[in-house]
Parts: structure tokens; C-alpha cells; sequence
């Protein structure tokens, strides 16, 4: 199935309309802006709702397979990820809508029923998959999958990396900071001083800090670390930042006057036992999101992600305007239907 696609319909394009690169039209944007009944430590607390990116299935990476999808449509693709894979699902199941076959390879992750619930839909929707032992093991499982489809006369695939956090994939969350400035000038929402997201494969959090700057916004990013230091930190959080940046260089972007890539914090303190497994702390978060806000989190990302920003608002000496980026999927998952579309 081929996808329209939307030269001109997120807030990069607009911005920047000389941008030639392909894009899908996957998601919803921009994603609703809201204000929270809390105030902790006096600060104001606002959430941007990207659980409702998509139609289908929602969270922050329907913006960066906007990106992704439209530069390799109709190719079959590899990516990479834990058993419960928020970033494997939504590639399998947006690739499957636009005609792209998804193979993955994934290491073991804490089980919970939602962990379950995710293993279960990307059986249904992946072309195949290859499970390693270990995360360290996981560029073995890639080689391997790949023999195994040349052995089956099948098409080598494209390599998407973890969590789509290349620069083309990243320019979904370029596209993201940009937005978050539009709705301030729309006077949806006051300018933050902060923005709250979890640092997992970094790209949400180099996008977003692009984004940013371009805009002329001097809003923090503040990152929490949800899987292990070196898998991810924040320099090479900073280097993607970068690597986007040549790319949209290359595109004929020119940054404005005295632009800057500061202000990224990564918070640490919040992953617990490691990548996947629940904190008290972030448990509680999630509690309180769900009695006093109406917001379901997930305990990998998003619970450790609120816990962190709630503990530090509150902590604060001054009062803050914050932002938290809702990155998790609130759509009702489908049912695991092998074959279905």
C-alpha cells in the first residue's frame, strides 16, 4: 500500500519549505497541549499528549516513521529492540500500512502484561524476527537474520536503528520542537523552561533540542535516563544533535543568529535496577498520573520520566514552567491477527 505523502504538513516543512525530503502521513499534529491540575513546588506542570500521535497506535516514534518509512517505502526493513518494544511494534505495524515487510531482532526485557501485550501484536505483524540472549548479542542476531533471509532468496533489509534515532528519523522531532513554539505563539501554553522527556536511544531528545533552537527558544531539555550509561548519554545525545543539524544544513537550513545546541541536562538517578524494570518512585508517579491527571504511564519510560520531573518541581527553589512529553501509546492495541493488515 502506498501512503500519501506530505511535503508541507508538519511544522519543519512550514518553516522551512525548501526541506525536499519525503514524508508519510502517519500521525496527527500537532498533538494537544494541556495543563495539569498540579503544582508542585508551586511550578506550573503541562503535558503534550504525543500517547495520541496516532490514529492506529500512538507515542513518539509515529513522528520519526513519518520520516523513515517515506525514505525507504516499499523496502523490506531490519530494526533492533527489547521483547517489548515500543519502537519494533510501531515500526511493524505502520511499515506493514505502507507496504514495508519488518524483521527484528530483540533482546530480553523484564516481562509485565504489557510487555506481553506488545510481544504478542509484534509476533503478528513482524516477517520474522530472531530473539539473542543479551543486548551485547543483538548486532550477532543482525548478521544471523540476514543470512537467514539470503538463504531464503529473500531481499536484504534497510537497518533502522534502535529506537529510529538516525538523523532522517529525528527530523520528526526537529519538526516536534518546532511545533511546541507554534503552540506557544498560538498562546496554547506559556514557553517552559523545561521539557521533560525519558533519554532512551537519545533521538527524541536531539530532535527535540534542534527543534528548540531553531525556533529561538531557550528551554531546557531535561532527559531521564531509562537504559544503562554507555548505551546511551548524553554526548552522543549531543552528537546526533549534530549530525542533524549537517543534515538539515545540507537541505539549505541556515540556523539563525547566535544559535546554540546548550541546554541538554540528562537526569539520572531514575532507571532502578536497569532498562525495563519498575522503581517504586516511578510506580507511584504513574498512580498519581492516573488518579489526579487522567494519564496512563508505562514503567519503563514515561512513569521514571514523571517521577523525575515531579520530584525536581518540587524541589525547586523557584518556581517553573514545564512541559511533559507524553511519549508512551494510549490507543487501544489490536488484536494480534497474523496476515492481517
Amino acid at each position: 500500500m502506498t501512503m500519501p505523502q506530505s511535503p508541507a504538513s508538519d511544522a519543519l516543512a512550514r518553516r522551512y519549505p525548501q526541506i525536499r525530503l519525503p514524508r508519510l502521513t502517519l500521525g496527527s499534529f500537532p498533538t494537544p497541549v494541556e495543563r495539569l491540575p498540579i503544582t508542585p513546588g508551586g511550578s506550573s506542570l503541562w503535558v503534550k499528549r504525543e500517547d495520541l500521535a496516532g490514529q492506529r497506535y500512538g507515542g513518539n516514534k509515529v513522528r520519526k516513521l513519518e520520516y523513515l518509512l517515506a525514505a525507504h517505502q516499499g523496502r523490506p526493513l531490519l530494526t533492533i529492540g527489547a521483547s517489548g518494544s515500543h519502537h519494533i511494534l510501531a515500526t511493524a505495524l505502520y511499515g506493514r500500512q505502507v507496504g514495508c515487510p519488518v524483521y527484528g531482532v530483540m533482546a530480553p526485557q523484564p516481562q509485565s502484561p504489557h510487555v506481553d501485550a506488545n510481544r504478542a501484536l509484534m509476533e503478528s505483524l513482524l516477517a520474522g524476527w530472531l530473539d539473542v540472549p543479551t543486548r551485547l548479542l543483538i548486532p550477532w542476531g543482525m548478521v544471523q537474520l540476514r543470512l537467514r533471509l539470503r538463504r531464503q532468496g529473500l531481499p536484504s533489509p534497510v537497518d533502522i536503528p534502535a529506537g529510529g534515532s538516525n538523523p532522517t528519523g529525528c527530523l520528526g522531532w526537529v519538526a516536534g520542537g518546532l511545533e511546541i513554539a507554534e503552540q506557544i505563539q498560538a498562546g496554547l501554553l506559556p514557553e517552559p523552561d523545561q521539557v521533560w522527556l525519558p533519554l532512551g536511544s537519545g533521538g527524541n531528545a536531539a530532535g527535540l533540542l534542534v527543534g528548540l533552537r531553531l525556533a529561538g527558544l531557550s528551554t531546557r531539555v531535561m532527559a531521564v535516563r531509562v537504559v544503562e550509561y554507555p548505551l546511551t548519554s548524553g554526548a552522543a545525545a549531543r552528537l546526533l544533535a549534530h549530525r542533524i543539524l549537517r543534515l538539515l544544513r545540507a537541505q539549505g537550513v541556515s540556523p539563525p543568529p547566535r544559535f546554540h545546541l546548550g541546554g541538554l541536562e540528562v537526569v539520572n538517578g531514575y532507571i532502578g535496577a536497569g532498562y525495563g524494570h519498575a522503581t517504586a518512585a516511578g510506580s507511584a508517579a504513574a498512580r498519581r498520573a492516573h488518579a489526579e491527571l487522567g494519564l496512563e504511564l508505562e514503567g519503563t519510560y514515561t512513569a521514571k520520566t514523571m517521577a523525575a520531573c515531579l520530584e525536581t518541581l518540587q524541589a525547586s527553589p523557584s518556581a517553573l514552567t514545564a512541559l511533559f512529553l507524553n511519549t508512551a501509546n494510549s490507543r487501544p492495541l489490536p488484536s494480534p491477527a497474523p496476515g492481517a493488515p
